[in-house]
């Protein structure tokens, strides 16, 4: 039996390629002969720079960022070959990056994530990879934009630096500063969610409850968001509310395709596309695939979908393992084969995460074991 192991990161807990090993010492457990191959995937958040870097034989260089509070850290860039950079939002602007507490829903800035960019450009990198995911900003990329040379100036142009909650100051966009080499450049952005930049359905509404912003925040951010569209679209005559994808990351997927012309690109995709992923499929007899939370955000283009979706091409069954799954996506389900929590009593998410290594390998281990049953009878 062929089996190919593809998962995305289990967030919080383990990266992609840690899901992978473990899932794959769970087949070799029962399943002595399978032949296995690992294909860890990302698709746009946490983790993705290193999936990117290892699948194409790149190396992570260090660097001085901070972080969305504007406190000083180390982040990391993807660099493969002389050319390319692969840089992720949750490095410098994620929410993992912070400590328990720190949000700050309001303030929360993405320019750390601009500095490590920057830092590809010094290198003279010709394009650049942004994976969009697991930010604690909802700023439409501003602080990116200042970082590379952008200000931003209210009504009587004075600079505005903040964070979202600034976005309904700004009047004027002021690209003259902008770093010469973004005429150039090419910036490609992993982006793993379909949400619009504003509305019921925005970036506001529904990942800055996730960031630390209660009602009223979340109500002035949305119509930041809306107010900062119309002063994009003056800008650029671009029609910038109806971007597909452009509530991604707080909305940076907005910022960097107006003001960088920027391509968005399903995160998943990419890697799938840089890995050889259908030549592994159509070899495979099996694929297994997992994620933290099977959730609605899931079923709008993640990993562990995406992943489904191209299997789906090549008619082979898919089996996903998730730590949590949802009752509200039944239907969506149907797409995988099978779907298995790895929980095996009820429990706390803090006791989830602390045992999730022994939960995988046992979940997978158990219906790996069912199927091998049956295809020896």
């Amino acid at each position: 039996m062929n089996i190919l192991i593809a998962p995305n990161a289990f967030k919080g807990s383990l990266s992609a390629k840690q899901t992978a090993d473990i899932m794959s010492a769970a087949v070799k457990d029962v399943a002595h002969d399978a032949v296995v191959t690992k294909i860890p995937i990302a698709d746009g958040g946490d983790g993705f720079t290193e999936v990117m870097v290892e699948t194409l034989g790149g190396e992570l260089l260090e660097c001085d960022t901070v972080d969305a509070n504007n406190k000083a850290i180390k982040g990391k860039i993807g660099v493969v070959g002389q050319d390319l950079a692969i840089v992720d939002v949750a490095t410098a602007s994620g929410i993992a990056r912070l400590d328990e507490g720190a949000l700050q829903p309001m303030e929360a800035s993405t320019f750390g994530t601009g500095l490590l960019i920057a830092k590809a450009l010094d290198l003279g990198c010709e394009k650049v990879i942004l994976g969009l995911g697991g930010s604690a900003t909802t700023d439409a990329g501003t602080g990116i934009l200042r970082a590379l040379g952008a200000k931003f100036l209210d009504e009587n142009g004075n600079e505005v630096t903040g964070g979202g909650g600034s976005l309904g100051s700004i009047t004027t966009i002021d690209l003259s500063g902008l770093r010469r080499e973004l005429q150039t450049v090419k910036i490609e952005l992993a982006c793993d969610v379909e949400n619009p930049l504003f509305g019921k359905n925005g970036a506001a509404y529904v990942y800055a409850p996730q960031k630390g912003a209660n009602n009223n925040q979340i109500i002035e951010l949305d119509n930041n968001l809306k107010h900062f569209c119309g002063v994009l679209e003056k800008k650029t005559a671009k029609n910038i509310s109806s971007l597909k994808g452009g509530g991604a990351a707080g909305g940076i997927s907005t910022g960097l395709y107006a003001l960088l012309g920027a391509e968005l690109k399903r995160g998943a995709e990419l890697v799938m596309d840089a890995t050889g992923f259908d030549e592994a499929v159509r070899n495979a007899d099996l694929v297994l695939t997992g994620e933290g939370s099977l959730d609605m955000q899931s079923a709008s283009g993640k990993g562990t979908f995406a992943i489904a979706e191209r299997c789906a091409k090549y008619r082979k069954p898919v089996l996903v393992f998730a730590g949590s799954i949802p009752v509200e996506n039944n239907t969506s389900l149907d797409i995988f084969a099978g779907v298995y929590s790895i929980l095996n009593e009820p429990m706390s998410l803090k006791k989830a995460v602390q045992h999730s290594e022994k939960l995988l390998f046992n979940a997978v281990r158990e219906v790996i074991k069912v199927i091998n049953i049956i295809n020896n009878c």
